[in-house]
Parts: C-alpha cells; sequence; structure tokens
C-alpha cells in the first residue's frame, strides 16, 4: 500500500471538493488520523479510496492517484462517506 506523505492541489481538484461541500483541510484531516484504504473501482479517475474521519469527526471518501513522486498523491475528488463506505472502513478497524 502507498505511503501518503502529502497531497497535491490544484484548482480543478479543490473545485471538486468544494462541490462536495469540503474544504481542502477537511481532506488533509483524513489524513493526519487514522484512516482505511482501498483500490479504487476499476474504470474510475484515481487509484485508491481512502476512508476516514475528518477533524469535525466526518466519515469522507477520498480519491487520489499517484504523482511522480511515490509519496505524493493528487486529489481527485472527495465526499462525505456513504453507509457502505464507512462499513468498509469500520471493518478494518477505522472508528
Amino acid at each position: 500500500m502507498p505511503v501518503v506523505e502529502g497531497l497535491v492541489w490544484d484548482d480543478e481538484n479543490e473545485e471538486e471538493v468544494w462541490h462536495h461541500g469540503l474544504e481542502p483541510s477537511d481532506v488533509a484531516s483524513v489524513f493526519e488520523a487514522g484512516h482505511a484504504l482501498f483500490k479504487n473501482k476499476r474504470h474510475r479517475r484515481g487509484f485508491f479510496q481512502v476512508v476516514g474521519k475528518d477533524a469535525q469527526g466526518r466519515y469522507l471518501t477520498v480519491i487520489i492517484q499517484p504523482t511522480r513522486d511515490r509519496t505524493l498523491w493528487r486529489v481527485v475528488t472527495g465526499w462525505p462517506s456513504s453507509t457502505g463506505e464507512i462499513t468498509k472502513a469500520k471493518q478494518q478497524g477505522i472508528r
């Protein structure tokens, strides 16, 4: 599984998360706490789904894709997690 040491932001992905009612800081806070990492669905943008809680205690799902730097990942999008996504994260020990 990848090591995520930093997130890459640009106008496109910032606008995408804002469209889902999130701020980049909300998304970043998911990576500061425990989170579950899953391969994203086939034929979807981004390689991994990350599910965890933000600083406000909300479960968020974030889609990331690799950059040339193996420790920096570009956020594709993010949204408040569905019940199914929360269940998957809890099965991985995320509370």
